[in-house]
């Protein structure tokens, strides 16, 4: 990459990842008026939010590991994930009984909204670069549990907020289901795994990945003591 190239990606990275913190600061001030749906005109605001937090992601693990094994990494987690969800979705397998209202997106085939798999990008990628940079030298099967723990973890204290407060989707049962949490975990756990990212030990830190889960954390948190959920 010569000169004008890395300096036009770094200024397209630096603009992407201070947009993503002014969406996410003006979504905390909306859990903090109080505001749970937004108008129909602003619905997609949230999709917006997740669609950076990818964008962020991808470019984090662009730099890292290369532009073709992050777009496969990408390939892989949108297409199985999307899958998953979409069959349980249809079918109340694996994760429980479940149905997406159109808080989140437009929905693929009517079905799953787009930000999902996406979703699922964010917060794998986002666990898988943070746990790298912890583990470093360690075997790959001890990054995806760490990984797969981490996702797990984010997707317990997201749940409450998604459903409850947002109603990006709705669970058919009076509680989360447990299957929910465990068939999280088995999912990243498979999907980090086979990604064919961070292959090499992580010699320096990219803030992204803690600036977009951070971000993520603070909004699920603050929506929660918010609305005492």
């Amino acid at each position: 990459m010569n000169t004008h190239e890395h300096t036009w990606q770094r200024h397209l990275e630096n603009a992407l990842l201070n947009l993503f913190i002014i969406w996410a600061g003006v979504g905390c001030l909306t859990m903090v008026s109080g505001i749970n749906h937004l108008p129909p005109h602003l619905a997609w605001a949230d999709a917006f939010f997740m669609v950076l937090a990818a964008a962020n992601i991808f470019g984090t693990m662009a730099r890292r590991d290369g532009w073709r094994a992050a777009a496969a990494s990408f390939l892989i987690i949108a297409l199985v994930s999307g899958l998953a969800e979409t069959v349980g979705v249809l079918t109340g397998f694996p994760f429980g009984s479940y149905d997406y209202t159109p808080y989140f997106g437009w929905k693929i085939g009517g079905v799953l909204p787009f930000t999902i798999p996406l979703a699922w990008f964010v917060v794998l990628g986002s666990c898988h670069d943070l746990a790298t940079l912890w583990l470093r030298e360690r075997p790959r099967w001890k990054l995806a549990f760490v990984t797969a723990v981490g996702a797990t973890l984010l997707d317990w204290v997201m749940e409450p907020f998604a459903c409850r407060i947002k109603s990006y989707w709705l669970w058919n049962t009076p509680e989360i289901p447990w299957q929910n949490y465990a068939s999280w975990f088995v999912l990243s756990f498979i999907l980090t795994a086979s990604c064919p990212w961070g292959k090499e030990p992580l010699r320096r830190s990219d803030p992204r990945s803690a600036v977009v889960l951070g971000a993520m954390l603070a909004t699920f948190a603050l929506g929660r003591i918010m609305h005492g959920v």
